[in-house]
């Protein structure tokens, strides 16, 4: 009986050639986390298998689950959903692209879902295409990876009226201007965004999800 297959949205984050025509892409999907794949014969110039594995590019993929949890996941088929190219056009935000990427590839585990955080990095790759700056949209999904992964704190004691009024009332502002594309800043306040991407990175750091050291406000 042949393994069962599922089917989930994906994007790439990084691409690693092997052998002679081959690809070894790496990305996260909305519904089984992060998925590596082996795509055979993807460079092969003459007939490529898979011409739109490129970075920042969405899918709707099949695909069958890895024997190990050190293996490849087997891709039966997929579809292209989304293109975020214009973003090289804008090598700051590229590179930001690259680096929130990278913190990504780290910290999602195979087979766990992350729909937020799909979410959130499908929408921040539409904002870099068009805004002018990088934050606090980065920061913007880092937050939306970690409240989907549990270290943002919880309020403190002061019970529903609290949660509701204060810190939930917060976090839900938070996560819709990550999750929404077409939601806009409030009024300009520059010196919050830059305490709030502070406090992001040193959240990161302190739970050991960044290589970094804490920054201080």
């Amino acid at each position: 009986m042949p393994a069962p297959t599922f089917e989930t949205d994906y994007v790439i984050l990084r691409k690693t050639p092997f052998q002679d025509s081959s690809l070894i892409v790496s990305g996260i999907s909305s519904g089984f986390g992060r998925l590596d794949f082996l795509l055979k014969g993807a460079r092969n110039v003459r007939r490529r298998q898979f011409p739109e594995a490129e970075l920042f590019r969405e899918f709707h993929v099949i695909f069958r689950e890895a024997k190990s949890a050190e293996g490849l996941s087997s891709m039966v088929s997929c579809d292209p959903a989304g293109r975020h190219d214009g973003i090289a056009e804008k090598p700051d935000h590229y590179l930001s692209a690259c680096t929130f990427a990278a913190f990504l590839l780290r910290n999602t585990k195979p087979m766990l879902a992350v729909p937020d955080t799909y979410r959130a990095f499908s929408v921040l790759l539409s904002r870099l295409e068009r805004e002018t700056e990088s934050e606090p949209w980065i920061s913007l999904a880092k937050f939306a990876f970690l409240h989907e992964n549990g270290f943002v704190p919880q309020s403190g004691d002061g019970g529903d009226a609290e949660e509701e009024s204060g810190h939930g009332a917060s976090v839900r502002k938070l996560m819709t201007l990550a999750l929404d594309p077409e939601h806009v800043l409030p009024p300009d306040n520059k010196g919050f965004w830059r305490r709030f991407k502070i406090w992001i990175d040193n959240l990161s750091a302190w739970n050991g999800l960044e290589k970094a050291s804490p920054q201080r406000s």
